[in-house]
């Protein structure tokens, strides 16, 4: 079952830039820049007090993953959702939801994250939700 918001994914063309914007809002970094080789982006989780989470997500590569939603102005990239069973919540929003599988279910292998498994949906409609099952 989804239980609620988890964070918003940021498309970022300077992470270090937009630390410093966000900060002005009250976050704050919440861990270390991640270096994610395998889908070529750098990922930076932020939290604020009484707001939710977001992830600011930068190409590794001038040219990657976020490049599209850099070049369209659009910054946010999608809105991440909790399940306990992300399994059968994916299989749900794909059947009654008009979902297609843009990214498949992954396992998070970074120790210090409090995401075990995620993925990504994308609809429809042009929005991009991310699953996350938590450790």
């Amino acid at each position: 079952m989804i239980k609620g918001l988890h964070h918003i994914g940021i498309a970022s063309k300077n992470i270090d830039k937009d630390i410093n914007f966000f900060n002005l809002f009250g976050y704050k970094p919440k861990n270390m820049k991640i270096e994610d080789n395998k889908t070529g982006i750098f990922v930076q989780f932020m939290e604020a007090e009484n707001q939710p989470d977001i992830e600011l997500v930068q190409n590794i590569e001038k040219n990657g993953p976020m490049t599209e939603h850099l070049q369209s102005r659009r910054k946010i990239f999608h809105y991440a959702y909790i399940t306990d069973n992300i399994n059968n919540d994916m299989q749900n929003l794909i059947n009654n939801g008009g979902g297609v599988i843009l990214v498949p279910l992954s396992e998070d292998s970074n120790p210090d994250s409090t995401i075990k498994k995620w993925c990504y949906l994308i609809f429809r409609n042009m929005m991009i939700v991310e699953l996350v099952e938590l450790k």
